[in-house]
């Protein structure tokens, strides 16, 4: 029994010298992208100074002619281990992403379309504006290409 339990103590010596068991956590950074469908240069059809801006790590606007904003899939905050733009699929069956500032509510839901205008399609981008929770209300804004289009 002795020589049993000691040859057993040897390989769990051996086998403790010969196998790394740390874990090396990853170090490297995950950046954010947003979906292709989405990206572009968009003119809001509601209001007539409002941009969005979508590129390949950026989701940037303008909200009348002062207000400019921009959230980045590369910045990352001080305190933070993720960046500052989120983008969610989630389980949505009609294809909206969840687009805003990461590790808080505040964001939209976005989804690309197509929009008919006196006969010719434009495409669009559907975006819901969450408005109150009980009832759960929305409200709908479209953005397109062109700067001109009117209703």
């Amino acid at each position: 029994m002795k020589r049993f339990i000691k040859g057993l103590a040897i390989i769990g010596i051996t086998l403790v010298a010969f196998t790394d068991t740390t874990v090396q956590a990853s170090a490297k950074r995950h950046y954010v992208k947003t979906p292709t469908s989405l990206r572009g240069n968009w003119y809001s059809l509601n209001h007539v100074h409002n941009t969005l801006s979508i590129t390949k790590y950026t989701f940037s606007g303008m909200e009348g002619i002062h207000n400019h904003w921009k959230l980045s899939g590369k910045k990352f905050s001080k305190h933070m281990s993720t960046p500052e733009l989120y983008v969610g699929k989630g389980d949505s069956p009609r294809g909206y992403y969840w687009i805003g500032l990461s590790s808080t509510d505040a964001g939209q839901l976005y989804r690309r379309t197509t929009l008919k205008f006196h006969g010719k399609k434009y495409s669009a981008i559907k975006q819901l504006n969450l408005i109150s929770y009980n009832p759960v209300k929305y409200q709908t804004t479209y953005w397109t290409h062109q700067k001109n289009l009117k209703r």
